[in-house]
Order: structure tokens, then sequence, then C-alpha cells
């Protein structure tokens, strides 16, 4: 059998990527930081604001400020955390977010616990390994135009 370049020895064709749907009590109102790559971290490797993104506007007589984030992990952190899609075990779960939150923490340089205390409610997802075949290989990865990665955003159309 021919093995895909990305297959390593136990069949595994890449690795998942966790994925924290994040609410948040906000004092940051105003920030207007739609999505950020994250490079001074290695379990992170994205994190972008909902509630920008979708133009969703806080009302400002409101007593709460609620913004929702998504915070993606590096493909090496899914690895070393998998567990099963469907029904993610608890400890798990617990496991995986504060650690994805601490190093949120560490990542934007705040007091350690900041992030964490802020967090109204929060679902952990398991994103599945890519197909060799669709996946989309990045400018780093190939070693073309000097490594620059990026990525697609349309705000005008909320498209990225």
């Amino acid at each position: 059998a021919v093995k895909s370049q990305k297959e390593d020895d136990s069949g595994d064709t890449g690795s998942p990527i966790a994925n924290a749907l994040c609410k948040l009590s906000s004092s940051q109102n105003g920030q207007n930081i739609y999505t950020v790559m994250i490079k001074n971290e290695p379990s992170l490797r994205l994190l972008s604001c909902n509630t920008l993104k979708h133009h969703h506007k806080q009302n400002p007589n409101s007593d709460t400020n609620i913004e929702v984030f998504t915070l993606l992990s590096s493909p090496q952190f899914g690895k070393k955390f998998k567990g099963p899609q469907e029904n993610l075990p608890p400890d798990l779960v617990e496991k995986v977010t504060m650690k994805m939150l601490q190093s949120l923490e560490r990542s934007l340089n705040v007091q350690e616990g900041s992030v964490i205390d802020s967090i109204v409610d929060l679902k952990l997802q398991l994103w599945g390994a890519g197909v060799p075949m669709n996946t989309w290989e990045t400018a780093s990865a190939s070693g073309k135009n000097g490594g620059a990665d990026g990525f697609v955003y349309d705000a005008v159309h909320g498209v990225g």
C-alpha cells in the first residue's frame, strides 16, 4: 500500500484541532480585532472574535458586555489531547480547555486567570484530521513566497 505524504506508521493522516467556542464577559469594547494568528504560543493557532465578525453590537445601556470568540489549537496540541469527536469525556474537556485558556493568557501577556475568570460559557469541539487530498498547503509549509502564511476574510460579506 502507498502511504500519503502526511500519513505516519499508525495510519494517522493528520492531527485533530481543538476548537473552543468561548463566551466572555468583556470590558474590551471597541477593540475591533476580528482575527489574530497566534505565533507566540505553540499550542494555539488562531483567535477570532465572532461578535465582531458577525457585526453584533452591544447595547450601550446593557449591564453586561458579552463577546464570543473561537480559539483554535495547533495540530500538535490537538493530536496530543485527541479523544472521540462525538463524545469527549468531561475530564478531557476540562483539561484541554484549561490548557488552551492558560496558553491564551500567556500569548496575550495578561494576568493569570483573567481570561479564565471572564468565561461565561464554553463549548469544546474536536475537529477531525483533514484528508491530505483536500488540505490547504500554506506558503510556510511549502517554502514558497518567503514562508508567509495568510488567510482570506471578507468583512463586507462576513465570509472567511
